[in-house]
């Protein structure tokens, strides 16, 4: 019996010794965070962070807290799918003509004439020059297989 007794308070012990590392380890980690969380609330300015009453969330009829919590998931998927649409789709006729008022502006101030030389001395009438940019697309492999042959 008292052998029994002291392998029951063996397994105890050891049971409470697993316990304790468990909590001291987890006490390690909550600690650092918090004091990784504290200096970087040290850091904000002044006013940045503000209290704030997040919504509840409501429940529907019949509707656990993690039904909602696929309810809200899914609601956050169509509305990224949504963001991806809004972003693909092309620019509105407004935009685009206001677009094009700005370059055709840009156009017209590379374009304007200088006539200082003109009413200065009777000279010449300078127009601005630009000249085409060309573009290399040729591919070093494509260059390379020509100059083999």
């Amino acid at each position: 019996m008292a052998l029994q007794n002291l392998a029951i308070a063996t397994d105890e012990v050891t049971h409470l010794s697993s316990l304790r590392q468990q909590r001291t380890e987890t006490r390690q980690v909550v600690s650092r965070t918090l004091s990784v969380v504290t200096a970087w609330a040290k850091d904000m300015p002044a006013g940045a962070l503000q209290d704030v009453d997040p919504p509840t969330p409501t429940l529907t009829k019949g509707e656990d807290l993690m039904g909602a919590i696929k309810r809200y998931r899914a609601q956050a998927d169509e509305l990224r799918l949504r963001l991806k649409a809004i972003a693909k789709a092309p620019i509105t006729v407004a935009m685009a003509k206001e677009k094009m008022r700005q370059e055709v502006a840009e156009l017209a101030a590379r374009g304007r004439p200088q006539i200082g030389h003109l009413i200065k001395s009777g000279g010449k009438i300078v127009w601005p020059v630009q000249t085409p940019k060309r573009k290399f697309t040729t591919s070093r492999r494509r260059l390379l297989a020509s100059s083999k042959a």
